[in-house]
């Protein structure tokens, strides 16, 4: 049997993202909760570390129910924005919806 695609689709993707406001930042030396927000194609957020051209992923997710846990996990190099913020493209997106699972 083929297995079934729970990816998040484009604009699911971007709903789960502008929905929050806070998501788990995770770099090769820390991890903490930071404050993100979708602008565009590229997902900002703030950190007072210093991550400038770091590698880093930053989850977002929910859970309701079990068949309501989203999540999405963002990879990439994290590129200064300004004022504490930095920002992730959304080129490389690990994510999954438990909805979609029969």
């Amino acid at each position: 049997m083929p297995r079934r695609d729970i990816r998040l689709a484009g604009d699911e993707l971007r709903a789960l993202l502008a929905a929050h406001r806070v998501g788990v930042l995770a770099s090769p030396d820390d991890g903490a909760l930071v404050r993100i927000a979708l602008d565009g194609d590229q997902l900002v957020f703030w950190s007072t570390a210093e991550l400038a051209g770091r590698p880093v992923c930053l989850i977002v997710e929910e859970q309701p129910s079990y068949q309501g846990i989203r999540a999405a996990v963002v990879h990439g190099e994290a590129r200064p924005a300004g004022d504490g913020r930095y920002a992730l493209s959304l080129d490389d997106v690990a994510s999954f919806d438990f909805g979609k699972l029969p």
